[in-house]
């Protein structure tokens, strides 16, 4: 594909763009616990640069009291500023301007910091997850206009090139838009004029602090809550934006507390342009849009189609920072994907730990020597054993580093679990981890042996120098003798190994097992989960969690929680949980109740070879960001 829209250069009032990629603010928790920039932080952010982004933003908390995570950046007082300055020329020396985008979390402080959160009203979180905030004062909100004018002024003495005001997404400012979230009976409060007051103040007081800077707002084009500001009423918003001067309006979609989802899987690539073209219609203004434009693919054809004027890429540029220079050196197929799981960005922030990517061990890590890929003194003889995900990953970093490196994978096909995972439904884009590994290893070189068992006497007749083993995990089975009914593990079903009859139980609730379920329930089988603990799902992201339960409750699927199967026989399966025993009429039985670790093969090797190395399940059953992550250290280490 030809990327020459998104590759293009362009501007924003006077600031020129060297092309129309964006990456956009995201919080990292690798700052300092009192909000001082550290090296880990400035080097993820220059890291975006340094891979030719044009336009790189920087979230900056405008007060302490309003963190949505406990390791974040602030620029509420002057002693941060040399880490703003040191971050500000690490972007500008790799080409790319420089942008800070001014926040406060409002009602989604994280609980953590032992704050009550601030809003425009007291309105009860929709969630568990977040604290019953206070309403401001008027002397509040008017000292909070002064914090945002405040930081404004050290954005642009730290030598910054622009200011985006963060007003979506369910912080602090845009409590004040939403009429949901906005009960006042001040001049805040009401119309639409008065909710958009305090947004306008801020930009008028941030243009007074920091004149010559371009100036970005950030908006939600829908909340995606009920009671929350109406689609039309947001885009007037975005015109009042325009007439107070803002030079460009950053849009995406959605609160943290939304029902519905905007940016999991089951949210088909592109869903939201349609709104960001409405925009486009209204504005004068360029226009950036993020959320579901997940490949240069997507966001070519966005701006080839004039829905948006610059694309906005959080998670694929946190899983490549390089992007653009791939684009611009032809090598689209080297982009590393991001596959849309949420494990090392989302789920990791909301847990209060740094961020991190499946796809990409060193992201969060781009300052530390260990996990640079240099050459290494000496080639050597590298065998893998396995071609899962840890396995290709080990055998790609190895044979990048200059090893002669050959990879057995036992089955017919690369990827191992990860192509299992890749078969429910909306969970296609895991399949990208099997099909970028496999190229890349193809690529660099690789000798790849499929049907190829690895054995002590393999091992001997190859002769390795080194021998990462990476051969998974096997399923747990039950202590339970059970009967004549065909029973089959859930690999057995994702992998079209195993056929199950019209009415099925799924013993065990993991991520596999609801998954399971799910791909049979789509396909017409009568489904019920029997899981011991009290949460379905419970392994699975708090993100994707939610779509999965909406999509079982839809086909029907039975959840039996705090249950367990006490006994099989024929066609019945006796289930004991909290309200007692039932009998289930059942043609077919589905065990998912975890993995047990493939340890042979290295038990057996170790003290056999100079260096052999266990990586992904056969160290013990995790995700896959675990085995990927294990890969990159063995293959780093050989």
């Amino acid at each position: 594909m030809n990327f020459s829209k998104l590759l293009e250069p362009t501007h924003i009032a006077g600031m020129s763009l060297r092309n129309r990629l964006v990456f956009p603010a995201t919080s990292t928790n690798l700052s300092t616990r009192d909000g001082y920039l550290t090296e880990r932080e400035i080097a993820f952010q220059v890291e975006r640069a340094k891979g030719g982004t044009g336009l790189v933003i920087v979230p900056g908390y405008v007060h302490p009291g309003g963190r949505s995570f406990p390791m974040v950046a602030g620029i509420w007082e002057d002693g941060q500023m040399p880490g703003w300055r040191d971050l500000a020329q690490g972007i500008r020396a790799h080409g790319a301007r420089a942008c800070v985008q001014l926040m406060h979390a409002g009602r989604y402080v994280h609980h953590s910091l032992g704050i009550q959160p601030v809003a425009a009203s007291a309105v009860p979180p929709r969630i568990p997850r977040y604290v019953h905030p206070r309403e401001m004062t008027l002397e509040e909100v008017r000292d909070m206009v002064q914090s945002f004018g405040a930081a404004a002024r050290r954005t642009k003495e730290a030598g910054f090139d622009a200011i985006e005001i963060l007003a979506c997404t369910g912080y602090l400012v845009s409590t004040f838009i939403s009429p949901w979230a906005n009960r006042r009976a001040d001049e805040y409060g009401g119309s639409l004029a008065n909710r958009a007051r305090f947004l306008l103040e801020i930009i008028r007081e941030v243009r007074q602090q920091a004149p010559g800077l371009a100036l970005l707002v950030r908006l939600n084009a829908d909340d995606l809550m009920p009671g929350g500001t109406p689609r039309g009423e947001l885009r007037q918003v975005g015109l009042m934006c325009q007439e107070a001067g803002v030079d460009a309006i950053s849009l995406t979609v959605g609160w943290h507390e939304s029902g519905e989802p905007a940016i999991t899987v089951e949210v088909p690539v592109g869903t939201w342009l349609p709104l960001a073209s409405e925009w486009k219609k209204a504005l004068r203004v360029p226009v950036i849009m993020a959320y579901r434009l997940r490949t240069a693919e997507m966001a070519e054809k966005a701006l080839q189609e004039g829905h948006v004027d610059l694309v906005a890429m959080c998670r694929p540029l946190i899983a490549e920072p390089a992007m653009a220079n791939k684009l611009s050196e032809g090598r689209a197929e080297d982009i590393i994907p991001c596959i849309t799981c949420n494990q090392g960005c989302f789920q990791r922030l909301f847990n209060a730990a740094w961020v991190q990517c499946l796809m990409n061990p060193r992201t969060g890590r781009e300052s530390l020597e260990e996990y640079r890929i240099e050459p290494a003194s000496r080639p050597k003889r590298v065998l893998v054993a396995g071609g899962g995900p840890g396995g290709m990953e080990a055998a790609r970093v190895a044979a990048l580093r200059g090893h002669r490196v050959v990879l057995c994978e036992r089955s017919r096909r690369l990827g191992g679990q990860a192509a299992l995972a890749a078969v429910p439904p909306t969970r296609e884009e895991m399949g990208d981890i099997v099909s970028y590994l496999s190229r890349q290893i193809k690529k660099l070189g690789v000798e790849v042996r499929l049907d190829t068992e690895v054995t002590p006497d393999l091992a001997h007749q190859l002769s390795p120098d080194a021998i990462i083993v990476a051969t998974g995990a096997g399923p747990r089975w039950p202590d339970l003798a059970l009967g004549s009914i065909p029973v089959a593990t859930a690999h057995q079903v994702l992998g079209g190994e195993a056929q199950v009859g019209s009415s099925v139980v799924v013993w065990g609730g993991d991520e596999a097992g609801a998954q399971t379920a799910e791909y049979l329930a789509a396909r017409g089988h009568r489904v019920a989960i029997v899981e011991e603990s009290q949460r379905l799902a419970k392994d699975m992201t708090s993100f994707d969690r939610v779509g999965l339960k909406t999509r079982l409750s839809k086909l029907g699927v039975r959840t039996l929680l705090k249950a367990t199967v006490a006994e099989v026989a024929d066609s019945r399966v006796m289930v004991s949980g909290p309200d007692g025993s039932e009998a289930l009429e059942v043609d077919s039985l589905v065990v998912s109740l975890g993995l047990v670790p493939n340890q042979g093969l290295y038990l057996e090797l170790k003290g056999q070879f100079p260096e052999v190395y266990a990586v992904g399940d056969c160290v013990t059953p995790r995700k896959a960001i675990n085995a990927i992550h294990d890969g990159y250290k063995a293959g780093n280490r050989v």
